[in-house]
């Protein structure tokens, strides 16, 4: 969760987060789903969210998701690397024991 300085709001409704994701490849930027310039707010109702990247993605992966709360700060919330050979019908699921720096929330 977010400490009370970082908390947003939309509508009075309290937002969990707004996630983005960068993908590297062989320690090179590849992709942020920040560059169209748009967030997303997740709520305590949302169960699962996905990022549409557009782009071939093959070999080894370094995927990071990160909290926007501004332009002058973001919040690394995990990063996974992955190999694409274990990607099957085009999309990633992961669960909290598999993912580096996720919390116990």
């Amino acid at each position: 969760d977010l400490s009370p300085q970082q908390r947003l709001e939309e509508n009075g409704v309290p937002v969990k987060c707004k996630p983005y994701i960068q993908l590297f490849k062989n320690g090179k930027f590849m992709f942020s789903s920040l560059d169209n310039g748009e967030t997303h707010s997740l709520f305590d109702s949302d169960l699962s969210y996905s990022f549409q990247v557009g782009l071939p993605v093959e070999n080894d992966v370094l995927l990071r998701c990160r909290h926007f709360h501004d332009y002058n700060t973001r919040l690394s919330m995990f990063r996974i690397f992955f190999h694409t050979s274990f990607v099957g019908e085009n999309y990633l699921r992961f669960s909290k024991e598999h993912i580096d720096g996720a919390k116990g929330n």
